[in-house]
């Protein structure tokens, strides 16, 4: 069992630090390019897109152990609808930030303490596109 649970942590691990290691690549070679605003503008869109992950990544968290319950009971039906209830929110939640990313830049860039008509948000609206 020990076995088993070591093999599924540490690919978990890895997805984790995925994210962040991916902002830091992009801090250092924007960084490199000498220009502060670019920086602060990457660092913005970052910061969006790292809030989507963590938004979303609650629900493996929520199902899985539901999910290993119904399953450990030999609850097909329930493993099933689990599932699909999880894949269900996963959209709704993945198209709702989408929405809002695409048709609302200034207002989700405006959270991150960006405001629309300044160079910083015209250099990290493309990159939240």
């Amino acid at each position: 069992l020990d076995k088993m649970i070591m093999a599924l942590w540490v690919p978990a691990i890895f997805n984790f630090l995925l994210i962040p290691l991916v902002g830091a690549a992009d801090v250092f070679w924007v960084g490199r390019m000498g220009d502060v605003q670019a920086l602060a503008a990457q660092g913005a869109a970052d910061r969006v897109f790292s809030s989507a992950f963590w938004t979303i990544s609650f629900l493996p968290a929520l199902v899985t152990p539901l999910v290993a319950k119904a399953a450990a009971a030999k609850d097909n039906e329930a493993v099933q609808r689990l599932i699909g209830e999880s894949i269900f929110v996963a959209v709704i939640v993945g198209a709702v930030g989408m929405l809002l990313i695409t048709q609302l830049p200034g207002t989700v860039l405006g959270v991150s303490g960006i405001l629309p008509g300044t160079k910083i948000y015209d250099l990290a609206s493309p990159y939240i596109f």
